[in-house]
């Protein structure tokens, strides 16, 4: 009798950061990515309570971002996410560099995805744009969320909390950054 997996996780990482982008894994969306050692670290910033935390930068991590709470990664596109489903954030450091990747559910459960403005200087949340993601799928969110990036930059959003006015986003994929964009990029 043969025996064939529920669920096959087999995939190699420099395989996956080669290839690049969103990929599927069964009931996931998988996005890897392999920096050089000396590229500047990403950060794990969530929102569980209305306050912005910074989950600890180790060699070797694997953080859980529940469902409803917002988060942004540093140097890997602002502004925030909230999904109703988990999301898995890992990092692994190795010989040949730093290995990044997320791991987010896609399955008939998840509906929505929220792009979240949150004001770096204050913690103010400025906005919450809705993105149906049940209907177009956790990789659509992505170009909707540079769509939203670069209405931005044309008419800026001021934090009701602070007056202070947001900063120059940046999508997912540094590829396509407009200089602007690779400026904010490198900023925060």
């Amino acid at each position: 009798m043969q025996h064939v997996p529920l669920i096959n996780y087999e995939f190699g990482l420099f395989d996956a950061a080669a290839k690049g982008g969103w990929q599927g894994a069964n009931n996931y969306s998988m996005w890897v990515e392999l920096q050089a050692a000396d590229d500047e670290p990403y950060r794990l910033l969530v929102r569980p309570d209305g306050k912005i935390r910074v989950a600890p930068t180790k060699p070797r991590m694997m953080h859980l971002i529940p469902a409803g709470c917002p988060f942004r990664i540093t140097h890997l596109f602002a502004p925030w996410r909230m999904s109703d489903a988990d999301t898995i954030y890992l990092r692994a450091v190795e010989p040949e560099g730093v290995f990044n990747a997320l791991l987010a559910a896609q399955s008939q459960p998840v509906r929505q995805d929220h792009l979240v403005w949150v004001c770096p200087f204050c913690g103010h949340e400025i906005e919450r744009e809705p993105f149906d993601t049940r209907t177009n799928g956790l990789v659509a969110f992505w170009p909707f969320h540079l769509e939203r990036v670069r209405a931005a930059a044309a008419h800026p959003k001021t934090c009701t909390g602070c007056g202070k006015v947001h900063p120059q986003g940046y999508g997912f994929d540094r590829a396509g950054d407009t200089p602007q964009e690779a400026a904010a990029r490198r900023e925060w």
